[in-house]
């Protein structure tokens, strides 16, 4: 095989290896953007259930409540989660 030829597919083989990784590259940093973005969304659309939370521990100085019905816990921080997908999220 030729000298030329070889460097050829050399170069071939390194630009293929080069678009891959800034292919991967492209698709991690996309990927750990947008887990960024969920968690500050989360945590912007729990904030009125953490103070729900504050509030309730003020008034009972207890978390009883939030105890003995940890199914309400979870339909409550779902109602605050799932309020940005109702129809009136989209005013």
């Amino acid at each position: 095989m030729k000298t030329q030829n070889k460097l050829l597919l050399t170069l071939l083989g390194l630009s293929l290896f080069i678009i891959s990784s800034l292919a991967m590259f492209a698709q991690w940093s996309f990927g750990q953007g947008l887990i960024k973005y969920v968690h500050s969304r989360e945590k912007e659309l729990l904030q009125p259930f953490v103070e729900e939370l504050q509030q309730s521990y003020q008034k009972q100085q207890s978390w009883k409540q939030w105890a003995g019905q940890p199914r309400y816990f979870f339909d409550r921080a779902s109602f605050y989660l799932q309020a940005e997908l109702s129809p009136r999220g989209f005013q």
